[in-house]
């Protein structure tokens, strides 16, 4: 939309835009809850209680270990890219390679 030097109709395209990315945005969060929860339904139905129930132990574990694991090298290591500070090629395989030292150490 172009600025017509009316500026409640500028707001608007903006307001509708930002609505617009809202309801999807919120749509998407709604339909994996929704899909989430007949997923785990169904998990729960067959396994049982006392084998969901160690499927739910095991998954908290691994979790907790897989962020303790990865070093929060993710979000450094985007930043790094985008500030061109070094090679890029340097930087993932920097952070590659201690991530996989972080699990070898987990493990």
């Amino acid at each position: 939309m172009f600025y017509s030097g009316d500026d409640t109709l500028f707001l608007t395209g903006k307001v509708k835009k930002i609505v617009e990315n809202s309801g999807w945005m919120i749509g998407q969060n709604i339909y994996f809850m929704l899909v989430g929860i007949f997923v785990t339904a169904i998990i729960a139905r067959y396994f049982g209680p006392t084998l969901y129930g160690q499927l739910n132990y095991v998954i908290a574990i691994v979790s907790l270990f897989t962020a303790f694991s990865t070093l929060g090298m993710e979000t450094l290591t985007v930043k790094a890219i985008v500030d061109k500070r070094l090679d890029e090629g340097k930087i993932l395989f920097s952070s590659l390679v201690l991530r996989i030292a972080g699990g070898v150490v987990l493990l």
